[in-house]
This record gives C-alpha cells, sequence and structure tokens, in this order.
C-alpha cells in the first residue's frame, strides 16, 4: 500500500494510481470511492465474471433510483440514455463511473497516459469526449480506443452513500 501526499485534482491522482499500479505485478485494479459501501464478497464476484472492466451496480446518489450506466448521447453535458436492464444481468454501456470498477492489467497497458481527463469544458475535442474523468476513461480509453464497453454486473449491488443509501429500487435506506 502507498502512503503518499500530493495536490492533484481526481483525473490526476487516478492517473498516478495507476501508474503506480503498473510498477507492480498486480493483474486488476480496483477504483472504489468513499461514497460506495460494498458487499463482503464484491470483489470476488467481480473476479469472477473475468471481464476488462466491470462495475457492480450502484445507483446515482443525486437522481435516486438511475443506475450508474449509460450509453452516450454525444452531446455535453447529457449522459443519457440510461442503459436498460433485466436484475441479474451484465450490461454494455459507455458510460460508467468508477465508484466500484475492476479494470485488468492489461486495458492500461495497451493504452496510453492520460487514462483519466476531465474534458467537459475542453471546446477543443469532439462534443462526444467533452465528459468527466471517470466517463473519459469508459467511453474513451476502453471504448474509442480499445472498442470494449464497460460491462456493469447488475446482480452485484453496493450502495451509494448520499441522503439515504441506495441499493436498489425496494431497498434505500434513509441516513
Amino acid at each position: 500500500m502507498w502512503v503518499f501526499c500530493a495536490n492533484f485534482d481526481v483525473a490526476e491522482a487516478r492517473n498516478e494510481l495507476v501508474r503506480r499500479f503498473l510498477q507492480t505485478s498486480c493483474t486488476h485494479l480496483l477504483f472504489l470511492d468513499a461514497d460506495i459501501i460494498i458487499q463482503k464478497d464484491t470483489i470476488t464476484r467481480l473476479l469472477q465474471l473475468q471481464l476488462p472492466v466491470v462495475s457492480a451496480a450502484y445507483r446515482e446518489k443525486k437522481g435516486g433510483l438511475n443506475l450508474q450506466a449509460y450509453h452516450h448521447s454525444e452531446v455535453p453535458w447529457r449522459r443519457d440514455p440510461q442503459v436498460e436492464y433485466r436484475e441479474g444481468e451484465v450490461v454494455e454501456a459507455e458510460l460508467v463511473g468508477l465508484g466500484c470498477l475492476l479494470v485488468e492489467r492489461w486495458v492500461f497497458e495497451r493504452t496510453e497516459y492520460p487514462w483519466f481527463r476531465f474534458t467537459l469544458h475542453d471546446d477543443s475535442l469532439p462534443d462526444d469526449e467533452r465528459i468527466g474523468e471517470d466517463f473519459t476513461f469508459a467511453y474513451t480509453t476502453c471504448y474509442k480506443k480499445l472498442g470494449i464497453r464497460p460491462k456493469v454486473a447488475t446482480g452485484i449491488k453496493v450502495g451509494h452513500l448520499g441522503r439515504a443509501i441506495v441499493f436498489d429500487k425496494n431497498d434505500v435506506r434513509l441516513i
């Protein structure tokens, strides 16, 4: 485990994490946001899927019950349409957050720095690439550069802490 102090923005902190990860012999990198609550078997279940980029299912904390997985609208500021799914499916999306995302090592090895960039306000980019750093990874690094869509395992649910902990539409716990 690394402990260091630095003044990074979120995108650069994530890039630094990948740089340090690539100096190890580890096969997977798990991104886990501080406001995500996982079950004790979440990581094992994600690993068992053997997918290059896979997210556990979690809900938006602002929007309530929407799954944090989208198809790209190709319009800045919009991330819809929402990915449709049946419970327990593994579904594809162009845009997924990094709340609980497992990535195989080769994904980073076959792409170049920066893996994460906040590009929402960069008018020099095409509209479809003007997105936040998490979506930039999913869309630009994975989908456009590698041709793979991140997967969302809807049967592996994790909680998203906000005004409530939202696991799914039947399990919302107010705090």
